[in-house]
C-alpha cells in the first residue's frame, strides 16, 4: 500500500467514526423522547403549559389584568418572531428521526429502552392516571395565574400622571396643541380619511397600523409632509418601514427633539404651515441619513391655528410647551411660525422653564427679542430694499403704502419711516373686505400716485388691481403696484387666478433658484456630503435641499418646475434653514460630530446650543439655501441678509436682482 492510499484509509475511518458518532447521538436523542412520551412526562408538561396559558387568556380578557395579558400576548409575540428558529428545530427533530432508523445506530442507548417499561403510564391504574391529571391542573395553577394575582392584588397604586404637554384640544373650531403622531391637524387633504383612520389607530395603541395609514395618506398626497414627518417620527422609535426604495426596517435610536410651530387653520394661513413643515422635513431626513450612527432628529408639530386673529391659541400651546419642556429632556428646541410680537414667544421668555432657542422663518417686528433669532432679514431691511428698488429701478416718486390697518406685521410702517425723499400716503383698508380695498383704490386714483406698495396678503392683491384697472381705464398709464414677501404665497392660488398677479414685482427672503443664480459652490451648503451627493445623478452640481425637496414631493416626477412638489417657495426654504441650523448647531455643541458614541447618552445643555448658534457671525455665517445667515449682538434678526426683487410672469416667477444684502 502506497502512502497516498494509507492516508486516504484514514481519513475513510476517520469519517466514518464522525458519521456513526452522529447516528448514535440521534438514536440516543430519540430514545430520551420516546421515553418521555411513553413514561407520560410529556403529556404532563404539555397539559400544564396549555392550562396555564389558557388561564392566562382568560383573566387578561375577562378580569383585565395586565400582567396576564403580557404572558398571553408575549407566547403569540415568542411564535410570531422566531418563526425561522422553530422551522430549523422543526428539521432538527426530522434529521434526528431518520437518523436514528439507520441499522448502524440500532445499537446505542439499548440500555434507554428496558427502562421504557418501568415507566409506561399505561400500565397504571385509571385512578392513579385521574390523580395525575388533577395535579397538573392544581400544578397549572399554583405555577401561573396564582403569583400573577398576588402581585396584581398587592401592586402600588398609579402615580400622579404628569401632563406632558403632548395633546390637543379644540378651540374656536380649530384642532390645536402638539402631536408627534397621534393627532392629525392637515387633514382637509387628498389623505385626510387615511389621517384620521392613523388617529383612530393611535388612541387604541396600534403604532404599527397608524403607521401604515399615515404611510399611506403620504403616498396618496405627497406633498403632505405631515404625514411624511409622522413616518419618519415612528421609524426613530423602531416602528415599520423607512419610506425609501431599500425599504429597510426600522430600529429604535436615541434621538434630540425640535418643536415646529405652524398655523394649520381652514384661512390663507394653512398654506404658510404646510410650507414650513415641507421645509423641516426635508431637513429631518437630510440630518437622519447623514447622522445614522448618532441621534436621530425628532420632530414634533405645534399648531396654533389661525394666529393672526386670535392669541387665545398661542397662550394654550405656550403652556403645552413649557409642560413638553419640562417633561422631555430631548426637546433643545423650537422653529417655525413665530412672529416677535405673538403671545406665545412672550409666555415662553416669562416662564420657568428652560428657556430653548427659538429660530423664526419670519421677519421680526423688534429689534431684540430674548431666546429668539429669525433667518429672514428685518422688516427695516425690507422695506429699504423696496425703497431702493422704487427709487432706482421704477422710478416711483408718489407712494400709497396699502396696509391691513387691523393686521399689519410692520412693513407698511416700517416702508414709512425710511422712505426718506419719498412722498408716501399711507392708507389702511380692512383685510379680505371688496368694499374697503375700492376705497382705498379710490384714494390711489384720486391722489395721482405713481406706484402703490401693498402689505397685505396675496389675496386681497386681486380686487385691488381690479379696482384699480377699472378706475385707471382710459387715463393712458397704469399704476404699478410692489408688494412684501407675503406675496409669495400666491404660488398656492387658483390657476385661474394667474394673471391677476402677472406684471407684480415683491420682495422676498428666498428664491429657489437663487443658489444657481449666484454660482455658490455646492459644498458649503447644509448636509452636503460628498459620497452621498455622488450616489445621485446632480448631486455633484445641486445642493442637497433643492434634490431631495424633488425627490420627496414629487417622487414619480409626475411635476415640472411646479411649487409645492417640485420647487420650494420662501417659507418652505426658510423652514429648512432654520431647521438646518438649529440642527447643525446640535452637532457643533457636543462636539465636532453627531455619529459620536457620547452624544447618543448625553444631554444637550440649551445655555450652551444658544451659545452655539450665536457664534454663526458675519464672519463665521451658516450658508443657508436663502443666503447667508449671521447675527450680531443686541439683534434677532439675520444681519445683512440677502433681499430679493422678484417679477411673476405668466410661467412663474423670475429672480431681478439681489437689492441688499449679501447671499
Amino acid at each position: 500500500m502506497t502512502k497516498h492510499q494509507d492516508s486516504k484509509a484514514q481519513w475513510r475511518r476517520a469519517f466514518n467514526m464522525i458519521y456513526i458518532s452522529v447516528l448514535w447521538l440521534c438514536k440516543w436523542l430519540w430514545s430520551i423522547e420516546v421515553l418521555l412520551w411513553k413514561s407520560g412526562l410529556s403529556w404532563i408538561i404539555g397539559i400544564i403549559i396549555s392550562i396555564d396559558f389558557i388561564i392566562n387568556i382568560i383573566m387578561s380578557v375577562i378580569f383585565q389584568i395586565s400582567e396576564a395579558k403580557e404572558i398571553a400576548s408575549g407566547i403569540w409575540r415568542f411564535l410570531f418572531n422566531n418563526k425561522t428558529t422553530l422551522l430549523i428545530i422543526m428539521l432538527c427533530q426530522g434529521l434526528i428521526f431518520f437518523a436514528s432508523r439507520n441499522p448502524l445506530s440500532a445499537n446505542y442507548a439499548s440500555s434507554l429502552t428496558a427502562l421504557q417499561g418501568l415507566f409506561n403510564w399505561r400500565i397504571l391504574p385509571r385512578r392513579w392516571i385521574a390523580i395525575l391529571l388533577i395535579i397538573c391542573i392544581i400544578s397549572s395553577i399554583l405555577i401561573g395565574p396564582v403569583p400573577i394575582i398576588v402581585r396584581f392584588l398587592n401592586r402600588p397604586a398609579p402615580p400622579t400622571p404628569v401632563d406632558t404637554g403632548i395633546h390637543t384640544q379644540m378651540i374656536n373650531g380649530e384642532l390645536v396643541g402638539i402631536s408627534a403622531g397621534k393627532d392629525g391637524f392637515d387633514t382637509d387633504r387628498l389623505g385626510g380619511l387615511y389621517k384620521e383612520d392613523a388617529m383612530h389607530a393611535m388612541k387604541n395603541g396600534d403604532r404599527l397600523q397608524a403607521n401604515i395609514y399615515w404611510t399611506m395618506a403620504a403616498k396618496m398626497d405627497t406633498a403632505d409632509a405631515e404625514a411624511k414627518i409622522y413616518v419618519e417620527n415612528q421609524c426613530i422609535l423602531g416602528i415599520g418601514k423607512r419610506d425609501s426604495a431599500a425599504q429597510e426596517n426600522c430600529v429604535a435610536q436615541p434621538h434630540k427633539t425640535i418643536l415646529v410651530v405652524v398655523p394649520l387653520a381652514k384661512g390663507d394661513s394653512s398654506n404658510i404651515g404646510r410650507d414650513i413643515l415641507q421645509g423641516a422635513y426635508i431637513t429631518q431626513t437630510e440630518y437622519n441619513q447623514l447622522h445614522r450612527n448618532g441621534p436621530q432628529l425628532y420632530l414634533q408639530i405645534a399648531n396654533i391655528g389661525e394666529a393672526a386673529l386670535s392669541s387665545d391659541a398661542q397662550t394654550q400651546v405656550a403652556q403645552q410647551i413649557m409642560q413638553a419642556i419640562a417633561a422631555d429632556q430631548t426637546l433643545v428646541g423650537i422653529t417655525g411660525w413665530l412672529p416677535g410680537s405673538s403671545s406665545l414667544v412672550q409666555d415662553l421668555n416669562q416662564s420657568t422653564a428652560r428657556h430653548l432657542p427659538m429660530i423664526s422663518m419670519l421677519p421680526l417686528e423688534q429689534t431684540y427679542i430674548a431666546n429668539l433669532l429669525s433667518v429672514a432679514p428685518s422688516l427695516q431691511d425690507e422695506a429699504r430694499a423696496a425703497i431702493t428698488y422704487i427709487t432706482n429701478t421704477l422710478h416711483a416718486t408718489n407712494i400709497a403704502v396699502v396696509y391691513p390697518g387691523d393686521n399689519d406685521r410692520g412693513l407698511g410702517e416700517d416702508f414709512t419711516k425710511e422712505s426718506g425723499s419719498l412722498k408716501v400716503t399711507p392708507v389702511p383698508y380692512v383685510l379680505g373686505s371688496e368694499y374697503s380695498l375700492q376705497e382705498a383704490a379710490n384714494r390711489v386714483v384720486d391722489g395721482g400716485i405713481d406706484l402703490v406698495y401693498f402689505t397685505g396678503p396675496f389675496t386681497d392683491i386681486k380686487m385691488l388691481r381690479t379696482n384699480l384697472a377699472a378706475l385707471s381705464k382710459g387715463m393712458g398709464s397704469t399704476i404699478q403696484i410692489m408688494s412684501g414677501d407675503i406675496t409669495y404665497q400666491w404660488i398656492h392660488g387658483s390657476p385661474n387666478d394667474i394673471n391677476d398677479f402677472v406684471g407684480l414685482s415683491f420682495t422676498a427672503s428666498a428664491f429657489p433658484d437663487e443658489w444657481s443664480i449666484q454660482r455658490v459652490p455646492i459644498n458649503t451648503f447644509p448636509f452636503y456630503n460628498l459620497q452621498t451627493a455622488s450616489a445621485k445623478p446632480e448631486g455633484r452640481i445641486k445642493p442637497p435641499m433643492v434634490l431631495d425637496y424633488k425627490s420627496a414631493y414629487d417622487p414619480q416626477h409626475l411635476f415640472s418646475n411646479d411649487y409645492v412638489y417640485d420647487r420650494a417657495d420662501s417659507d418652505a426654504t426658510l423652514s429648512y434653514d432654520a431647521t438646518a441650523l438649529l440642527a447643525t448647531a446640535l452637532c457643533k455643541t457636543s462636539g465636532n460630530s453627531c455619529d459620536d458614541d457620547t452624544q447618543k447618552s448625553s444631554t444637550i445643555s440649551v445655555d450652551q446650543l444658544w451659545q452655539t448658534i450665536q457664534q454663526f457671525t458675519p464672519e463665521h455665517p451658516f450658508q443657508g439655501i436663502s443666503g447667508r445667515i449671521s447675527f450680531t449682538p443686541d439683534n434677532s434678526s439675520a444681519a445683512n441678509k440677502a433681499i430679493l426683487v422678484l417679477f411673476i410672469r405668466s410661467n412663474g416667477t423670475q429672480s431681478i436682482t439681489i437689492e441688499s444684502g449679501k447671499y
